[in-house]
């Protein structure tokens, strides 16, 4: 199954058969919601990514704002390419995660690209080694299907990263943000005017604590798990997920139809309230009904199978090495920390950004950064720049909107360009973004850059063809329009 990533104006769907990845089939439906915008939402699907057999991505980008189709683009191009060349990848997949969507935000913000009141929202799903990972950014969603027998109940993977989770309401409160009819603005000035409190994107609501650090969760598969769904809010805003579960439930060989009944299904509540808004529609469907046998099978054939090695090769994911003791730990936090405040981040909200901490640890860095406040955190800024003059220049022109954990280089080649531009003749107001960083609890250089080195090993993203099939229906005028491309 080769990876597919796409977008398209009617219901254009895609499906891949599961046969080289050992997941399943999966399949997706997408739609623009308004005819005087172009579809915002984009989708990855890279069974194998990076070249690791089992390991399996799944994305969903929800763009907003004028250009909010060329953010959700770049993050479509650009994100799993990052994630494969993270250090962390796969020895360490929360933190890899983590530091793929700071990496690949710091790279729009120094594209081309008009991000200051556009951006997209992610949601993450990797499937690797028995777990399942999300990665959310925003208010998009991902649930899973779990049960015994045809009978499936649906488990929500992600939290809505909305002001209506009390604590990212606290958060953005406490960043100096303002909260107005359940949006984001700055204490100022009425922008960004954002839905959700996180996003990839929207750099004018750095101020008021938009961030695209990501909410990251990880839990352990078993056969009880059935089919995993991601979605925009435009899906899951209009239909219950036990209706979405009961569509993807014995779909195994009609993926794409399911995911186009969830889609119309959405359309019609729209159609059916004046009260509802018109928004894109993304669906992104995988049954989860091979993957236990093979995973088991593969540990049963030793430490060189495949869901331990890159597809093709013997090599084999290095070791973690040895664990931090608790002062290394202490002061590559500390030494996070400071950058993230750098970078936008409020002292109080840095050290929450940093998970695998215990409380004795977290205490002391919450006093370094009680330090920061007391000094002013401008004046304190002034400092650390003339401390780390590599880094001034990103803090005056380039500040990250959120945490970083690679300081100034982004090391991938970014696709600036990923697909032509096209003008918006409306302004969405909506917006999305992001998770939380994991903490290492093993031994690594102190110096933040070295946690992010090019994988050099690792081949190109989506640079070659490969096998896989793509389903492509008809639009209700009768053209016929793809949703995507098949690519490795």
């Amino acid at each position: 199954m080769g990876a597919a990533c796409g977008c398209a104006a009617a219901t254009p769907v895609v499906t891949e058969v599961g046969c080289e990845s050992y997941i399943g089939p999966s399949g997706v439906a997408t739609k623009q919601g308004s005819s005087r915008k172009p579809n915002q939402d984009r989708y990855v699907i890279a069974p194998n990514v990076g070249g690791y057999e089992g390991a399996h991505l799944f994305c969903v980008f929800d763009g907003h704002g004028r250009q909010g189709h060329d953010v959700s683009s770049f993050l479509q191009h650009n994100y799993p390419r990052t994630l494969c060349q993270n250090s962390q990848f796969p020895k360490n997949p929360p933190k890899a995660l983590s530091n793929a969507c700071l990496s690949v935000n710091q790279a729009l913000r120094n594209s081309s690209h008009d991000s200051e009141y556009s951006g997209s929202t992610g949601c993450i799903a990797l499937i690797w080694q028995g777990k399942l990972y999300t990665a959310n950014v925003g208010d998009s969603r991902a649930i899973a299907g779990v049960g015994s027998g045809r009978s499936a109940r649906p488990v929500q993977l992600t939290k809505d990263q909305t002001v209506g989770n009390e604590k990212e309401k606290s958060r953005i409160l406490a960043a100096g943000g303002r909260i107005k009819n359940n949006r984001v603005y700055c204490k100022d000035r009425d922008e960004p005017g954002l839905i959700p409190t996180r996003a990839f994107g929207d750099f004018s609501g750095v101020e008021a604590g938009v961030i695209a650090a990501p909410d990251v969760e990880v839990r352990p598969l078993d056969n009880m798990f059935k089919f995993l769904v991601i979605m925009s809010d435009g899906i899951w805003e209009n239909v219950q997920a036990s209706k979405i579960c009961q569509h993807m439930e014995g779909s195994e060989s009609r993926v794409s139809k399911a995911c186009s009944a969830i889609l119309d299904e959405s359309e019609r509540t729209v159609k059916s309230s004046s009260s509802r808004y018109p928004d894109d529609m993304t669906v992104v469907g995988v049954h989860l009904n091979n993957y236990m046998a093979h995973y088991e099978s593969s540990k049963r054939a030793g430490p060189r199978g495949g869901y331990s090695s890159r597809k093709g090769s013997n090599t084999e994911v290095e070791d973690e090495g040895p664990e931090l003791s608790s002062a290394e730990k202490i002061k590559m936090t500390i030494e996070l920390c400071e950058q993230m405040v750098f970078q936008g981040a409020h002292p109080d909200d840095a050290s929450d950004a940093v998970m695998g901490l215990s409380d004795d640890e977290r205490l002391e860095v919450n006093i370094a950064m009680a330090g920061i406040k007391t000094v002013g955190v401008e004046t304190w800024k002034d400092l650390y720049a003339n401390k780390n003059p590599s880094e001034k220049k990103m803090g005056e022109k380039r500040r990250l909107s959120g945490v970083s954990a690679i300081g100034n280089s982004v090391d991938a080649a970014y696709d600036d360009h990923p697909m032509e531009r096209t003008r918006s003749r409306s302004q969405s107001s909506g917006a999305q973004v992001a998770p939380r960083m994991s903490m290492s609890t093993r031994r690594q250089s102190t110096n933040i850059n070295s946690m992010n080195k090019r994988r050099n090993s690792l081949p190109p993203m989506m640079s070659r063809r490969t096998s896989g099939t793509q389903s492509v229906t008809r639009t209700r005028r009768g053209s016929e329009k793809g949703a995507g491309m098949v690519r490795a």
